[in-house]
């Protein structure tokens, strides 16, 4: 009922304790039957229970040949041991010099990936410097084109005698159309130009929300352009500070929604303010703010 590798150990076991009876014939017997044992370890125990038992019966010459057989067997297991230890020790190696060339490739693309944030974070910083600086640059040369445009305004002023009223007016509106340009662009840097351009696109239910940042819009639009609101209110004396401001509003091309939630007016409000704008503006002038009509 045993199979084969079980009873090679049995007949082993029985011949090492039959030896150990002093019954060295018995042992004998069961090691004979181990003879057709394919693992080594169990020949080299056989040949080596055979000479313990041929050398106790005093058979020297069958004792030599088992004791020879056992020392090649002996030999075998030693030099099988050894491989496997020097197979053990290169495994060992190549896992160290895997290992080690693993860290030091983790530590290569980890260097890698420092120096290209590094190179990204001082590249991203030299463009943030130069796009400020650009647009610095832009908002010094709006702001001398707009001193520029108030000195010429100025001095149309003082040589308002020497012109024609139709003259003086033209002149004023040129100077009012430069303006508007230059307080467009720079109005269009600011962040209320932002906020501005969210209301318009804003859902109703989302423009609710952006009620908060009516005031800040307010305040920037007046004084971005103050130069065009005084030199509307000086070609139309009669125009109050509400008007001027809801002329800047249409000009800036603000949707009739916008001009409501801006200036707190309902529609029929604007309709009627827009009226007595009319009534207060010579034609031309109020066609050029009122062209595109989106009141």
């Amino acid at each position: 009922m045993l199979k084969s590798d079980e009873l090679d150990k049995v007949y082993r076991h029985k011949g090492e304790i039959m030896f150990a009876l002093n019954q060295p014939d018995s042992a004998r017997y069961y090691f004979d039957w181990n003879k057709d044992v394919y693992d080594i370890y169990g020949r080299a125990a056989r040949y080596n229970g055979l000479y313990q038992v041929e050398k106790k019966l005093g058979n020297w010459e069958a004792a030599v040949q088992n004791a020879d057989a056992y020392m090649v067997l002996y030999d075998s297991i030693q030099e099988l041991s050894d491989k496997q230890q020097l197979d053990e020790l290169m495994d060992n190696h190549q896992l160290a010099e895997q290992k080690q060339f693993l860290l030091h490739r983790g530590r290569l693309i980890m260097g890698s990936l420092i120096a290209i944030f590094i190179f990204l974070v001082f590249t991203g910083g030299l463009l943030f410097l130069w796009i400020d600086r650009s647009r610095k640059k832009h908002y010094i040369l709006l702001q001398q084109e707009l001193v520029q445009n108030r000195v010429d305004t100025m001095l149309l002023r003082e040589n308002k005698i020497a012109k024609s009223e139709e003259e003086r007016i033209n002149t004023l509106s040129e100077l009012r159309d430069q303006q508007l340009q230059i307080c467009l662009s720079m109005f269009q840097s600011t962040e209320s130009y932002k906020k501005l351009q969210g209301m318009e696109n804003a859902k109703p239910k989302e423009l609710i929300k952006l009620r908060a940042f009516k005031p800040e819009i307010n305040a920037t639009i007046r004084k971005t352009f103050i130069d065009v609101m005084s030199n509307l209110g000086e070609c139309c004396p009669a125009l109050t500070n509400d008007d001027l401001f809801y002329c800047i509003l249409s000009l800036l091309g603000c949707s009739k929604a916008i001009i409501m939630e801006l200036m707190d007016a309902s529609s029929d409000a604007l309709k009627s303010r827009k009226s007595r704008i009319k009534s207060k503006m010579y034609l031309k002038l109020f066609d050029s703010i009122f062209i595109s009509d989106n009141q």
